[in-house]
């Protein structure tokens, strides 16, 4: 299993959900790629997704996956620098609270559910054309990939993520 992470500097999440459910089915499609679970946090300048994709896949895969999935390019080019030049072993990285140099926070990410399932309801036929099922399991993220799964989601009640 492999966790992308997506950096959209928007704040319309019906573009965002364009977007990212457009390009999903023609990459998923094209690549063979299936979409095991998503999670969707609003943070202050758009939106932060994680997308659970079954597969292997190394540093290089991961950067160009996210890029062709929208993520934000100047962060990926940040991350394929980190990675090329062996500068940081945890160059994905996506941060649920932003502070400035007073320790003010500057924007924290919110968990969206709802939004969450849209979006799930939109990528979970992407891939080879069928709707995946619910893993049923928990996914082990960290705060830094985001917050926990709920108990619903631990059920297997929504999406896996």
């Amino acid at each position: 299993m492999e966790m992308l992470k997506l950096d959209l500097d928007i704040r319309d999440f019906e573009k965002v959900r364009s977007i990212v459910s457009r390009r999903c089915k023609a990459v998923f499609k094209i690549l063979r790629i299936v979409p095991v679970g998503v999670r969707v946090c609003s943070t202050r300048r758009g939106y932060h997704i994680y997308l659970e994709i079954f597969g292997d896949y190394n540093s290089f895969d991961v950067c160009f996956l996210q890029m062709a999935l929208g993520s934000d390019f100047k962060r990926e080019t940040f991350n394929f620098y980190r990675f090329k030049n062996n500068l940081d072993k945890k160059w994905n990285v996506l941060f649920s609270e932003k502070r400035d140099e007073k320790g003010n926070v500057l924007s924290r990410e919110v968990y969206e559910p709802a939004l969450s399932d849209l979006l799930w309801a939109d990528i979970s036929k992407a891939g080879d054309g069928r709707e995946q099922p619910g893993q049923g399991r928990e996914i082990g993220v960290s705060s830094a990939q985001g917050p926990a799964p709920t108990p619903a989601q631990k059920s297997g009640e929504v999406n896996p993520l």
